[in-house]
């Protein structure tokens, strides 16, 4: 990754952050632990010092860059999302740049406000906590709460602390293998086969696959704790699949967790994807929360229950993490 000293001021780069070795960095810039800045991204700190706080992220093509008497500060676990700019603004904790948008002189982003898409919040204007900005000049249409955007912000910082851990596994091509890796893909050779997973086979959408999943659950000491004292109910709903449309459904009561086919009338949460988006995720090849910021995964339901049951997802996850499954 570039970085330049100007002026007698040189990047600080924390030990656990991750910074994509096509992103720049010059003078006066300080990047916090588990922080991340990615591909194309360009941080100037020459008029003014730039701060990335703790678990922040830049993500792809953004710039950020000061001006006199207005440094930037990126909040802890706030997101810049791709090609944006941030020019002598400063942006809260946990907040939400929404990609392409700009942020001018001056401007507040308060903490876990979310700024759509292609907005330009213009010098000097303040966007209150929790609120939702949008439109060009950005204005406040309303609060978060309640809303999709609302589990947006509280996943996104996690997610990308993850994929920058991926992303640390990178490796850059030499110049003499990018004429062989190219052949390779215009030759369509498939990639190996995932490695097969332990355990006995089931059909995934089966009865067999939610005995399974259920009883790994169960059994499971982190889940049994994460599932201490939450009430839920979720449906989730699998279109296209080679039967048809099929839903199964979860129920959490105390620690325990009960599982079905068909649909749940009362679910707190309602999940909808489809066949394709199902297989990738069930072969962890996509999480979730990954799905759902590419568009492929809807939620609906009370998104409160759903930005405190985290720790329960991942506990799940975990639990049925080597299940076999056939397609």
């Amino acid at each position: 990754m570039p970085q330049l000293e100007f002026e007698g001021n040189s990047p600080q780069v924390d030990r656990a952050a991750f910074v994509a070795p096509t992103a720049t960095l010059v003078g006066s810039v300080i990047i916090e632990a588990h922080a991340s800045v990615w591909y194309g991204s360009v941080l100037r700190g020459d008029f003014a010092p730039i701060v990335v706080r703790s678990g922040a992220n830049i993500q792809d093509g953004t710039v950020l860059h000061g001006a006199p008497n207005y440094p930037v500060e990126i909040g802890e676990d706030a997101t810049i999302g791709h090609n944006c700019v941030i020019h002598g603004a400063q942006v809260g904790k946990g907040a939400l740049v929404g990609n392409g948008a700009v942020v001018l002189d001056g401007a507040n982003v308060g903490a876990r406000a979310v700024v759509a898409a292609g907005s330009v919040v213009t010098s000097g204007t303040r966007i209150d906590d929790e609120a939702l900005a949008m439109g060009l000049p950005a204005k406040v249409e309303g609060s978060i709460i309640g809303t999709p955007h609302e589990f947006w912000v509280s996943m996104n910082a996690e997610a990308y602390r993850a994929l920058a851990q991926r992303h640390t596994r990178a490796r850059m091509l030499p110049e003499e293998d990018l004429g062989s890796a190219s052949q390779t893909v215009t030759a369509g050779v498939p990639d190996s086969p995932s490695p097969e997973l332990p355990g006995p086979r089931v059909r995934y959408l089966s009865d067999e696959w939610l005995a399974a999943i259920t009883g790994r659950c169960n059994s499971s000491k982190r889940f049994g704790a994460a599932a201490a004292g939450c009430h839920v109910g979720i449906e989730t709903m699998i279109l296209g699949a080679p039967q048809g449309d099929t839903a199964w459904w979860a129920v959490i009561d105390d620690g325990t967790m009960r599982t079905g086919l068909g649909r749940l009338p009362d679910a707190d949460l309602k999940y909808s994807y489809d066949w394709e988006t199902a297989v990738q995720i069930n072969k962890r090849e996509l999480r979730h929360d990954e799905a759902f910021f590419q568009g492929r995964l809807k939620v609906a339901g009370d998104f409160k229950v759903l930005t405190g049951l985290q720790p329960l997802f991942q506990a799940i996850d975990e639990a049925i993490a080597d299940q076999a499954l056939d397609f």
